[in-house]
């Protein structure tokens, strides 16, 4: 028997840690829905030359009750800018030789999630004007978040961003705010070994360490395509600091092995006690990017899950507004659904792309499940003993054609209650056992759980009161 014992509210079944045994279950990722108001905004301003991967970066702001989104274009292009569209089809764009290139940090809000407003904020000049929704110029892959751990109001927004300025091209930097729009002075991180990148630099407050962490994709490794077989493949790395401003050095943290599944980049978020990477796959072969799913216990160790299934694919349609590449944001988790933000394209990553920002849901709790391998089967699945810490246990779970059945048992084996079987589609809904009883005779005791799933997917429990 595992000596910890695992004492919260809310667990998410992807997390091993807390699955003792499993018998004929498997981790399968949930079902995402493209949002049938997809596209939700495109390259429709001036400035915004080339969305690219656009690196999104969307919350929704409890204090404001607002969604917020600072995404990333390109406002200069050479590329783009000297070649008419009519000579387009005739050249690649990555062979197309570039006058220059800058990107900037932008911002848009909107009331649900699904108009968005680009409001002109006078802050940054371009093209003679400050009628932009920029708010920095030559800012590479900000990542941007909202620290509710932070006490100096100066700080509670924080951004990490490669320079786009040729004297410091792609060296980190960081910059703090009150509001999120009106942005302090950039200060470089002194440690160049925290990594160079050109991708998204994605940061978050990590409790455990008390400590900020970030992943990107580190530059100086290198990229390898399918006519460059000896250069290095794309890897995800790592790098930690105990005040936003001082970083260590950069670790590899995943690494890949095969050309058609490198690591574009890894959003990185923190949900019931574990951390979830949003894992970017770019295949060097077809050129293409989705999104698969990625889970830590503490920001070093990442668990890829179902490796090769998306949980946010490229339309098998070319043309579609998110053929070519899909970038997505973290996660916005919502009372009844999980929203995931991201940058889409209707052309391949080195290609003559349109962008735009897009939106994918899922069920709430319900990024991975445990289901059964073989469905004519029920799947069995026992916990590592938790403390009882609600009087109330509620399930999230699809069981449309068959059930879900829970036991309670001691931390030495023993059977305590059995559950009424659990039918349909469940979000946090509560078991009631058998007995009439609630859980109140259990708080604060060890227990174990063990779920028997019959046709029946398993996400997350709770427990409440």
């Amino acid at each position: 028997m595992s000596t910890t014992c695992f004492n919260r509210r809310k667990y998410l079944v992807l997390d091993s840690r807390i699955i003792k045994s499993a018998e004929n279950v498997t981790l399968r990722v949930g079902t995402a829905h493209k949002h049938p108001a997809n596209p939700l905004f495109g390259e429709d301003r001036p400035w915004e030359v080339r969305y690219d991967n656009l690196y999104p970066n969307v919350l929704f702001d409890e204090e404001d009750k607002i969604f917020k989104c600072w995404y990333n274009p390109f406002i200069i292009d050479g590329a783009t800018a000297d070649t008419p569209v009519a000579q387009r089809a005739s050249v690649a764009y990555g062979n197309v030789s570039n006058s220059g290139r800058e990107m900037a940090l932008c911002y848009a809000t909107s009331s649900d999630g699904i108009s968005w407003h680009k409001p002109d904020l006078g802050i940054i000049e371009y093209a003679g004007s400050r009628r932009n929704n920029l708010l920095a110029r030559a800012s590479h892959g900000p990542g941007v978040f909202k620290d509710l751990e932070e006490s100096e109001a100066a700080k509670r927004y924080k951004m990490l961003f490669a320079s786009d300025v040729p004297a410091a091209r792609h060296g980190l930097s960081v910059r703090f705010s009150a509001n999120g729009i009106h942005w302090a002075e950039a200060i470089a991180i002194d440690n160049k070994n925290a990594a160079r990148g050109d991708a998204h630099h994605t940061c978050l407050w990590a409790p455990e360490l008390k400590k900020y962490v970030a992943c990107s994709r580190p530059m100086g490794w290198g990229e390898r395509r399918s006519d460059q077989q000896d250069a290095p493949l794309r890897p995800i790395s790592r790098t930690e600091s105990e005040d936003f401003i001082h970083w260590s050095d950069a670790e590899i943290v995943l690494d890949p092995s095969e050309l058609e599944r490198q690591y574009y980049v890894m959003p990185i978020c923190r949900y019931a006690d574990v951390y979830l990477g949003m894992l970017m796959i770019f295949n060097a072969v077809s050129d293409r990017v989705h999104c698969e799913l990625s889970w830590s216990p503490d920001t070093l160790a990442w668990y890829h899950v179902e490796p090769g299934t998306p949980l946010i694919d490229t339309s098998p349609q070319k043309g579609d507004y998110d053929w070519g590449c899909v970038y997505a944001s973290v996660p916005v988790f919502m009372a009844d659904e999980i929203r995931i933000y991201y940058g889409a394209s209707d052309d391949v990553h080195y290609g003559w792309r349109q962008g735009y920002l897009a939106l994918a849901t899922l069920r709430p709790n319900g990024l991975a499940g445990l289901q059964p391998d073989r469905p004519n089967l029920p799947g069995l699945v026992m916990t590592q003993p938790i403390v009882c810490v609600g009087r109330q246990l509620f399930l999230s779970a699809e069981a449309q054609g068959g059930e879900v059945q829970v036991a309670l048992l001691n931390a030495e084996g023993q059977i305590l209650e059995q559950s009424n079987p659990i039918a349909g589609e469940v979000n946090q809904t509560e078991v009631t056992w058998v007995s009439g009883q609630d859980l109140s005779a259990y708080q604060q005791q060890a227990i174990q759980l063990r779920f028997q799933l019959n046709k029946a997917k398993l996400y997350a429990f709770d427990f409440y009161g």
